[in-house]
């Protein structure tokens, strides 16, 4: 994991097994958890309750100063 979110981190990319294939109905706009590698939404696909959790890549250039890869997957409508 620490060298993916180096990658990830250096081309700006994530696996495309790393994203969602549809959009969630629902998402909270701030996480109900979070940790040093990622941050964990409550949303709802399908009418089904799930959770999302999104990445955080290391800068390349400052390794204690983390970022989102991506979080357009959690949308809060």
């Amino acid at each position: 994991m620490k060298h993916l979110r180096k990658l990830c981190s250096i081309f700006g990319i994530l696996p495309s097994s790393f994203t969602l294939a549809q959009m969630p109905d629902k998402c909270e706009a701030t996480p109900f958890d979070s940790g040093g590698s990622s941050d964990v939404y409550k949303a709802t696909l399908e009418g089904r309750p799930v959770v999302i959790k999104t990445l955080k890549a290391n800068s390349a250039a400052n390794p204690k100063k983390a970022h989102k890869v991506s979080s357009s997957s959690c949308v809060t409508n």
